[in-house]
Order: structure tokens, then C-alpha cells, then sequence
């Protein structure tokens, strides 16, 4: 009965590997090609259900007819570093919630200051460093564009959400949204920022100081216009910003960013390529670039890209360590796409992405390492019950399952 044995398992890991694997006719991860970061407001939605003993787990979403509209949250504040100093750049102001969504709200000013309505900006780009803006199994990119992922309070739906500051080298405190009502100050007071320790990337451009008056307005102008979602005036500002300063590394990725989400991809690696080759260090350029390679699934691409990122800081991408994973997986490096995916969850303290244990039981499948790559299988299943994978997923357990039933059983001729 080894035979049987053998059978059932190399069904599971071949069940595994269709999971992940590329559609032979596109290229592109399995079962379909990834599409381009997008935003949508739902107009009628329950608030989001948090999985029961997992806070920031997947959740359900049942289309009904609210019957009551949230109250507009506005808050305003301003980010600091922890010894009084000016701030290097604007910070990104992301919301975290318990329903397993982080999205960037909005961005400070060159002074720290920021001030927004929660969930009324479904402009912002999504962010490359938070894993869960994609979605390999399903092959699209996404983004928490929903703006009542809190529970049902209609005076506060973002009660078991906190703001953070992301600016790459530095460690952001988080300020809690519980308590706070539509009609409470808006001020939210001060998030402090502390330093990581040294690392070879920087968050801001050096080219940036020799940037002309008129280059850094075209710049500033192109950010918002982004924020008025007037991608078109946005871009047109960007390359005016360009046109004015050839090395403008912050203009030249902005573009680059902007040009993905058209899905104009040839342009988009062009403005990207520019940037890297003004400021080799500037570490977003090397963010959008890995965005590109997935998108594109040219998975060397991506196992090159976030590489070369997670030289330039190990600290601040942890979705550069999820998808190098995922490109190490299909590349068959399971060694490297071990250790990467570990790295992620590792990292990943609040379990924002159960994808990681999926792939990584995918690899560890790949590698016979049957028992562990069961865990991380069962894992994923508890955290997110609702993914599209949950079918496979159980069907990969269940035949890994019966093969230690087939192998202890008595051959055909002696149950007789």
C-alpha cells in the first residue's frame, strides 16, 4: 500500500502547486492575471466581522441595507520625531483596523501636520509595504477602500482602529480611535516617531535639495491632484517636475507609481529606472518596481527587486519579504522562499497577512516537510475562513490525512 500512500500525497502537493502556480498560456499566478491596484466605495455593506479570537483576521461581508449612516470622523494632529527634530519628509498616516485592513489615509505636510475625514480618501495610492494590498491566490491587486471596517457604531465605526506614521527608518507609535465620537475634537495629538538604527536606503532623495523652486511645486502640485483623485492633471504635473529636473528621483517615482496604476507598464518601468539611476538609495523606486514585476508575473524580476530593497532596509518592507517568497516559490528556490516567508512572519506581529502561511505550506510541502507545512495550512484555514483558497486548502488536508490511513491499511487480500 505504499503505492496508495505515495499517491494521495503527490495529489496533495499537486493540488499545493496549481495553487500557486503560473496560467501556462499568460504567465501569471494562478487562476488569474493580476490586475491593477483599484478602489471602489461599497454602497451597502454590514460592518465587516471580525474572526472570532484572531484581531486582525479575514472577515464577512453580507450586502443589505444599513440602517444607519456613520458619522463622518474627523481627526487632525501632527507627527513628531521622539528628539524634537524637523521631520525628513511627509509621512504616510495609515489606519489600522481589527478587521485585518491597514490603509494610508492621507500624508503629512512638509511640517508633520496632517488633518482628514477617516475613510473619505479613496484617492491614496496603495501601499506596497503592507502584503495584504495584493492578492496572489486570486491574482489581483487591492486596496481597504471600504471606509467602515470598524464594528457597527454608528457614531464611531472606526472604534478598534488606531493610527500610525510610515516613513521608512523609522518606528511609529499608534494613537487609539476607541472612545472618539463624530463630534469630539479633532485633534488626536502627536505620533512620535523613533529611529530603527542605521541602514543603507534612505526614505528621502538626495537629489531633492538641488531640485529648483519650480520643480518642487510642479511636484507638490502632481501630489495633490492625487489626493483630488485628478490623476490626469497629476500625471501632467509630474513630468513638468521632470521635464524642469531631470534627476528628480521623488518626481520620477511618482510618476512611476501613478503609470502602474494605468497599468501602463512600459512607461511606468522607464520613469522607475530613471529614478533608481538618480538616487540609487531612494528606496520607493525599488518599491514600485517589485509592484511591477508582479503585476507583470516576471517573478526573477521580483525575486531581483525586493532583494535589492531589503538590502537597502530589512526593516520597513515587510511585503518585500512576502512576495521575494512568492517569486522564490516559483522560481522552485524553496530554500530562499522558505526563509523569506518565515522573515514576513517573522515580522508580521498582528498575523495582517494569513496568505504567508499559505504559501509557506505550500513550499514546505514541496520540500516533503509534510507535518509543519499541515500547520501552516491549518493556520491559514483559522485566520482567514473565508479566503477563495479554503476549498483547495481543505482538500490538500484531507488527502495528506488519508495517507497515513492508506499506508497502515492491510492489503486487499487479507481483509478477505
Amino acid at each position: 500500500m505504499r503505492s496508495a500512500s505515495r499517491w494521495l500525497f503527490m495529489g496533495a502537493v499537486s493540488l499545493a502547486a496549481a495553487g500557486l502556480a503560473l496560467a501556462q498560456s499568460k504567465g501569471a499566478p494562478a487562476p488569474s492575471t493580476p490586475t491593477a491596484p483599484t478602489t471602489s466605495t461599497p454602497t451597502t455593506t454590514t460592518p465587516t466581522t471580525t474572526v472570532p479570537g484572531f484581531p486582525r483576521g479575514n472577515t464577512t461581508t453580507t450586502p443589505t441595507t444599513p440602517t444607519t449612516t456613520p458619522r463622518p470622523v474627523f481627526v487632525s494632529g501632527r507627527v513628531i520625531l521622539h528628539d524634537g527634530g524637523d521631520l525628513p519628509d511627509r509621512a504616510t498616516i495609515e489606519r489600522l483596523c481589527s478587521t485585518n485592513s491597514v490603509r494610508a489615509e492621507g500624508y503629512t505636510d512638509s511640517k508633520g501636520y496632517f488633518a482628514f475625514q477617516i475613510g473619505a480618501n479613496t484617492s491614496t495610492m496603495p501601499d506596497a509595504s503592507t502584503p495584504f494590498s495584493f492578492d496572489p491566490t486570486t491574482g489581483n491587486a487591492t486596496s481597504s477602500s471600504n471606509s467602515n471596517t470598524g464594528p457597527s457604531n454608528s457614531d464611531n465605526p472606526y472604534a478598534d482602529c488606531e493610527l500610525r506614521a510610515r516613513l521608512p527608518g523609522f518606528r511609529s507609535t499608534t494613537i487609539l480611535l476607541a472612545g472618539r465620537k463624530s463630534m469630539d475634537n479633532p485633534d488626536v495629538g502627536s505620533i512620535v516617531l523613533y529611529p530603527i538604527g542605521a541602514i543603507e536606503g534612505r526614505a528621502v532623495s538626495m537629489t531633492n535639495a538641488s531640485a529648483p523652486k519650480n520643480a518642487k511645486k510642479a511636484l507638490e502640485n502632481g501630489l495633490n491632484a492625487i489626493k483630488k483623485n485628478k490623476k490626469d492633471d497629476a500625471e501632467k504635473e509630474f513630468r513638468a517636475a521632470v521635464a524642469i529636473y531631470p534627476k528628480y528621483a521623488e518626481a520620477w517615482t511618482e510618476l512611476g507609481k501613478l503609470l502602474i496604476g494605468r497599468r501602463q507598464f512600459v512607461p511606468a518601468r522607464e520613469a522607475l529606472e530613471q529614478a533608481v539611476a538618480a538616487d540609487p538609495r531612494y528606496v520607493f523606486p525599488h518599491e514600485q518596481l517589485y509592484i511591477l514585476a508582479f503585476e507583470e508575473a516576471k517573478w526573477q524580476e521580483l525575486a531581483d527587486t525586493t532583494e535589492r530593497l531589503l538590502r537597502l532596509n530589512p526593516y520597513d518592507f515587510i511585503g518585500a519579504f512576502y512576495f521575494n517568497g512568492v517569486a522564490n516559490y516559483q522560481l522552485n528556490h524553496l530554500d530562499e522562499a522558505e526563509k523569506s516567508l518565515k522573515e514576513a512572519l517573522g515580522m508580521d506581529f498582528r498575523n495582517a497577512n494569513p496568505k504567508t502561511h499559505y504559501v509557506l505550506g505550500l513550499v514546505l510541502l514541496k520540500q516533503n516537510n509534510v507535518t509543519e507545512a499541515k500547520e501552516h495550512l491549518g493556520t491559514f484555514m483559522k485566520l482567514a475562513p473565508e479566503d477563495a483558497m479554503i476549498a483547495k486548502v481543505k482538500n490538500i488536508l484531507f488527502q495528506l490525512d488519508q495517507a497515513p490511513l492508506a499506508q497502515a491499511a492491510p492489503p486487499a487480500a487479507e481483509q478477505r
